[in-house]
C-alpha cells in the first residue's frame, strides 16, 4: 500500500462549482471538474500511484505550514529551507473559466521549487493524449480537456509535466490549469494569462465582500466565519443544489468497507445548511436552494414525492464500484454514485418543511405551487404513516421504525399547520392535526422503553443512538412531564467518548462530529449552559492546521 497523507493536512479550495483538496506538502490530491460530482482529475487520495495529483513544493524544505488567506477560501502553503521561503497560494477564480491557479512566490532568496502535474481522467479510467503548445500543454481526454500553462522550462513524463526551477526574493510565476469541454479550441498561453490576469484580486475581494455580510459578532466568530466559507464551498452556483461534501470514498474506519459518495445535494444536509444561511441574513443561498429543489421533486429516482439526494450536474447516481483503486489507506472499495440516494428515509420531509417554514419567514412567502406541492406531500405522508425506512444513518438492510424518521414525519405535519396559520393558507386542518397527534402517541407508547427508562432508536428496540437528540429540537417533547432528560443521561451515559458523541454504541470508538455539536445545542437549550460550552469548546480543538482561532486563553474571551 502507497503512502497517504492525513485527512487532516488538506485545506480545501473551490469556485462555487467545483472543488479541489490541498496537502500541507503543496499537492493537489483530489479535485473533480468542472463540477463537485464530475469524475476526478486528480484522484492521489484514494490512490497515490494511479490517481493522479498536481504538486508544488520546495525540495529542500525543513518546515511547511498552511493558512487562509484572511477571510477567504484562498489557501496560502509555505516552505521554510536554508536560503529563504517558498510560498504557493492556490485558489479557483469564482468567474469565467473554470481553473486552478496556483502562485509560486519566493520571499527571500533564492528559493528552489519543483513542480508536477500529472492528471489522470475520469478516476483513471480514462487515456489521455499530451499536446505542447508555447508556454502551454493541452492534457485531451475523451471527455475533459486540461490546458496548462508552463511558465518555467519543463518536462514530460508519464502523460504529465514536470519541472524544477528557482526563484530570486520577490519574484513569482503563476500556473494555470483551465478546464475545457472537447470540442473546444486549445486557447494559447497569452489568452489564459490575461484571462485570469485580476483574477486573484477578484477572488479575494468575492469572498470578503460575501463573508462581511456576517452579522455573527459573538465569542466564536472565527469559527463561525470559516465555518460559514466551508458551506459556501459546497454550494453549486449553476444548479443551486448543495453537495453533502467534496470527496467520495474516505472510511468510517480505516481498511473497512464503509467507504460512501457524498458529493451530491442531500435534502438533509442541504435543508441544514440553508438553515445557517437563513439564521445569518443569507437569502441567496436559500432561494437558489429552493429553486433547485423545486426543479427536482417529483422528478428523481424513487416512486416517492423526494429522493433523499439528487445530483448537482446531471452525474448518475447510479452506486457504481472502482476496482482499480486501491482506496484510501487501503479502505475498499472505493465507490462513485450512492444507492442509498434511492432509499425511503422518511425524516427528509420533515427538514424540508420546516426549511420550508423559514424560508416563508426569513426570506420570501412561498409560491402557490409550493405550498400545493407541500400539501400532497402532507397527504401522502399521512398515507404513510406506518412505514418503517432505512432511517437518518442509511440502514442497508431490513426497513425498521426510526424513532428520528417518526420525530421529523411530526416536524413535517406540524410545519404544515404553522404555515397554512400563519399565511390562511388552504389546508384540511383537523385531517392533518389528527394524523401529527398520532405520530406523536406512537412515539411515546412506542419508543419509551420502561426497563431503559429512555427511549430508543426504533420502536420497540433497546440502542439509543445520538438522533433521540432531535426529540428535543423538534419541539415535540417540550413540555415538563416528558421524560427527555432521562433519554439525555443515557446518551451521555453510553455514547459519549470524553466530549466526543458516538452516533450508536455499535460504532465503538468512532465519535462522530456532527452529533457532538448537536448535544451541545440540546445541552444549552436545556440549561446546561456550562456543559453545552465544554462540549463544544473541546469539539473545537478537533479543528487541523487551518483553524483560525487565535491562540489564546479561551477563558479569557468574551461572549
Amino acid at each position: 500500500m502507497s503512502e497517504y497523507k492525513p485527512i487532516s493536512d488538506y485545506g480545501v479550495i473551490g469556485n462555487l462549482r467545483a472543488a479541489a483538496l490541498v496537502a500541507k506538502n503543496g499537492s493537489i490530491d483530489w479535485a473533480c471538474l468542472p463540477d463537485l460530482d464530475s469524475p476526478s482529475v486528480f484522484a492521489r487520495l484514494l490512490d497515490s500511484r494511479r490517481g493522479g495529483h498536481f504538486r508544488v513544493w520546495v525540495p529542500e524544505a525543513t518546515t511547511q505550514g498552511q493558512a487562509y488567506a484572511a477571510q477567504t477560501n484562498v489557501l496560502l502553503t509555505r516552505f521554510g529551507c536554508s536560503s529563504g521561503i517558498g510560498e504557493v497560494e492556490d485558489l479557483m477564480p469564482i468567474e469565467g473559466r473554470h481553473a486552478i491557479l496556483r502562485i509560486v512566490r519566493a520571499i527571500g532568496g533564492p528559493v528552489r521549487f519543483r513542480a508536477e502535474c500529472l492528471p489522470r481522467f475520469d478516476y483513471g479510467r480514462q487515456q489521455h493524449r499530451t499536446h505542447e503548445g508555447q508556454d502551454i500543454v493541452h492534457f485531451e481526454s475523451p471527455s475533459l480537456c486540461l490546458d496548462l500553462t508552463c511558465p518555467t522550462p519543463y518536462r514530460l513524463v508519464e502523460s504529465g509535466v514536470e519541472s524544477e526551477f528557482t526563484l530570486s526574493a520577490g519574484e513569482s510565476v503563476i500556473w494555470i490549469l483551465s478546464a475545457r469541454g472537447v470540442q473546444e479550441q486549445r486557447p494559447q498561453a497569452s489568452a489564459l494569462k490575461a484571462a485570469f490576469e485580476d483574477a486573484p484580486t477578484r477572488t479575494l475581494d468575492y469572498w470578503r465582500q460575501w463573508l462581511a455580510q456576517c452579522p455573527y459578532r459573538g465569542r466564536w466568530r472565527r469559527e463561525v466565519e470559516r465555518s460559514l466559507l466551508v458551506l459556501k464551498l459546497l454550494t453549486h452556483r449553476p444548479s443551486g443544489g448543495i453537495a453533502a461534501a467534496v470527496t467520495t470514498s474516505l472510511p468510517e474506519v480505516i481498511g473497512g468497507e464503509n467507504n460512501w459518495d457524498y458529493r451530491f445535494c442531500w435534502v438533509r444536509d442541504a435543508c441544514w445548511t440553508v438553515d445557517a444561511f437563513m439564521s445569518l441574513g443569507y437569502q441567496e443561498e436559500a432561494r437558489a436552494f429552493m429553486g433547485y429543489l423545486a426543479h427536482r421533486r417529483d422528478d428523481g429516482g424513487s416512486r416517492d414525492p423526494l429522493d433523499v439526494a439528487y445530483s448537482l450536474s446531471g452525474t448518475s447516481l447510479e452506486e457504481t464500484t472502482l476496482d482499480h483503486l486501491e482506496g484510501y489507506r487501503g479502505s475498499r472499495p472505493v465507490r462513485v454514485g450512492n444507492a442509498a440516494a434511492f432509499q425511503r428515509q422518511l425524516d427528509v420531509y420533515g427538514e424540508y418543511a420546516r426549511a420550508a417554514l423559514r424560508f416563508d419567514a426569513a426570506v420570501d412567502r412561498i409560491s402557490h405551487e409550493d405550498w400545493r406541492w407541500l400539501q400532497s406531500m402532507g397527504a401522502w405522508l399521512i398515507d404513510h404513516l406506518d412505514d418503517a425506512d432505512a432511517g437518518l444513518w442509511e440502514s442497508r438492510g431490513e426497513r425498521k421504525h426510526f424513532v428520528h424518521s417518526k420525530v421529523q414525519i411530526w416536524v413535517a405535519l406540524d410545519s404544515l399547520l404553522e404555515l397554512a396559520s400563519r399565511r390562511s393558507l388552504p389546508l384540511d386542518v383537523n385531517r392533518v392535526r389528527q394524523a401529527r397527534d398520532q405520530v406523536a402517541d406512537a412515539i411515546r407508547r412506542d419508543a419509551w422503553s420502561h426497563t431503559r427508562t429512555s427511549y430508543t432508536a426504533t420502536f420497540g428496540g433497546s440502542e439509543v443512538d445520538a438522533a433521540l437528540l432531535f426529540l428535543e429540537q423538534s419541539g415535540l417533547f417540550c413540555a415538563a412531564d416528558d421524560p427527555f432528560m432521562e433519554t439525555l443521561a443515557t446518551l451521555e451515559k453510553e455514547l459519549l467518548i470524553g466530549r466526543a458523541l458516538m452516533r450508536r454504541r455499535r460504532d465503538e470508538r468512532n465519535a462522530f462530529c456532527a452529533c457532538s455539536f448537536w448535544l451541545a445545542e440540546v445541552l444549552a437549550r436545556c440549561g446546561r449552559r456550562e456543559r453545552a460550552r465544554d462540549v463544544l469548546e473541546r469539539m473545537l480543538t478537533y479543528a487541523n492546521h487551518l483553524d483560525s482561532t487565535p491562540k489564546r486563553s479561551r477563558s479569557t474571551a468574551t461572549s
